[in-house]
């Protein structure tokens, strides 16, 4: 503790009252007395949702799977069929695995050190096949038909390597490859039309090609592609501390490439993402929206991060992933224990879309590898992430297997900094939390005084179960089917009191649950005594 607590003011008094509600993400950033009240100045693991504005712990994540020979989970594939079949590859150490996440079938071994990458956005529908990169550059570009996992035929000589693939308009496009042993991490191909198998690391676009036939383009910079993503009727490249790029055209005649702003570029192999409305990606320090970059330029304000700017400004080798039925970009800083989470819908509000991601458990959101799939089993849509030992977790989950199953989810937030009027000080403070019945847990509560005295005041709560109903009357248990040693009570709002002592010029309120089970407050309130 710092300072000490004062006599109570004996000068003219005024009642004060404060509501704390919730909706709103971490404000990192901003002055702590000028985040907004539905903001938080500090926090981690709590749910942000446009429709519900309740201080709620963040979704689950569930044990999707182990690899038998629990590897590495270093790599993913999956094939959607034009009948809807769909299949699941899993590269985890050397071996690949096909999948349902109950059983699992090896299809092939390759490098213990490739990284596989074959997204459904990789579908090549005219031979209802996936074609599968190596985003490390080691494996030979493969393709996977449900059956049969092989290295794919060309017209090159020797091996062909691509870091990237992306598949649109009957071409599939290649970036940073290796033919024949030569590595030009700096060049796209572009395969025939209609034909993938056929491709050209000697012909660039020109008028005297044929509109179908194969090509090659350097980027200007001559430096290494690391990421390559195709949206809104375009393919947007970055190069390696270099430049952001879009390749252009119609056919092999006049495709070229573009520059966009200089200086701004991808940071990390996999930190470009497609987000439904636009490209996210990841730079030293931030990260950023591709359509405000290019319409913009590079201007802080339309930098995705900017309310979190000073919590991430030292990170960078950003691994991206997004999830569009949650609406989410997960973002993965290199070596950091945590995931940043930005949820679209919140930042239409205003207010801060960004919340932090920590867990108690092993998996420690530090995964090898994350990506989005088709759930095997659900066929919906999640984000997963792999770790060391061959597990494979789902994001967005229950908590079956996962987090909430073996620990607790330690949920956070921290108001604003709430004054008092001039040269006052606020004490006696009297408060409720206003709560939706339903499971016991416990609150914890830190005043946070600042001002001429510096300390805090820590308090728990506890927030009860719902009360039980009737067991053996009426509608229940013998006699109907209403409720059956059940909560009759459950669901309906509920107050709890409870005081706080001490007194300052400023106060901030940290709370957080430290529980397995969910919880849902409405609305903390806060009432005390200001006195100059």
């Amino acid at each position: 503790m710092v300072g000490k607590v004062g006599a109570r003011p004996t000068t003219q008094q005024n009642d004060s009252e404060l509501k704390l509600r919730f909706g709103g993400g971490l404000n990192t950033r901003a002055s702590d007395d000028e985040v907004d009240e539905r903001e938080c100045a500090d926090g981690y693991n709590f749910s942000l949702d446009l429709g519900d504005t309740q201080f709620r712990p963040r979704l689950q994540f569930d044990l999707a799977g182990t690899a038998p020979n629990a590897g590495s989970i270093r790599g993913f594939a999956q094939l959607v069929k034009t009948d809807g079949t769909v299949s699941t590859l899993i590269q985890a150490g050397g071996i690949v695995y096909e999948t349902d996440f109950t059983t699992w079938t090896s299809r092939g071994s390759i490098s213990s050190s490739s990284k596989i990458r074959g997204p459904y956005n990789h579908i090549w529908n005219l031979d209802d096949v996936v074609l599968i990169s190596d985003v490390a550059g080691v494996n030979p570009v493969m393709q996977w038909d449900g059956s049969s996992l092989d290295t794919i035929a060309h017209n090159l000589s020797g091996d062909f390597i691509a870091k990237y693939i992306h598949v649109d308009n009957e071409r599939a496009f290649f970036g940073n490859v290796i033919s024949n042993s030569v590595e030009t991490p700096h060049v796209i191909v572009g395969s025939q039309l209609q034909d993938y198998t056929v491709l050209s690391t000697s012909s660039r676009p020109t008028s005297a090609l044929g509109t179908s036939d194969a090509w090659y383009l350097p980027v200007p910079d001559l430096k290494a592609i690391n990421g390559m993503v195709g949206a809104f009727g375009i393919i947007a490249l970055s190069t390696k501390r270099g430049k952001l790029y879009q390749l252009t055209g119609e056919d092999s005649q006049d495709f070229a490439i573009d520059p966009m702003y200089p200086g701004s570029y991808a940071d990390g192999d996999e930190s470009m993402v497609y987000v439904g409305n636009d490209i996210a990606f990841g730079r030293p320090g931030r990260l950023e929206s591709l359509i405000a970059t290019n319409n913009y330029a590079d201007v802080e304000t339309d930098d995705l991060s900017f309310k979190i700017f000073d919590s991430i400004k030292t990170f960078g080798g950003w691994t991206l992933s997004y999830s569009s039925r949650h609406q989410r970009i997960y973002c993965h800083p290199n070596g950091q224990n945590e995931l940043w989470v930005f949820h679209k819908p919140i930042a239409q509000t205003g207010l801060s879309p960004w919340m932090k991601w920590t867990t108690q458990h092993s998996m420690n959101f530090n995964p090898v590898t994350m990506w989005t799939m088709l759930d095997p089993v659900s066929g919906l849509e999640h984000v997963f992430c792999g770790d060391t030992s061959g597990n494979v977790y789902r994001l967005e989950g229950t908590g079956s297997g996962g987090d909430a199953n073996s620990t607790n989810i330690r949920a956070s937030r921290t108001s604003k900094l709430v004054p008092a009027p001039a040269r006052a000080q606020v004490y006696d403070v009297q408060g409720t939390v206003k709560f939706r019945s339903g499971n016991s847990q416990t609150l914890s509560m830190t005043m946070l005084w600042q001002g001429e005295t510096v300390f805090n005041t820590p308090i728990t709560v506890s927030i009860p179960a719902a009360a039980s109903g009737a067991v053996y009357g009426g509608g229940y248990y013998y006699n109907g089917t209403d409720s059956y040693y059940g909560s009759a009570f459950s669901g309906r709002l509920v107050r709890e009191i409870f005081a706080i002592a001490g007194e300052g010029n400023e106060v901030q309120l940290k709370t957080e649950i430290n529980g397995a089970t969910s919880f849902e407050i409405n609305e903390i309130f806060l009432g005390f005594r200001a006195a100059g």
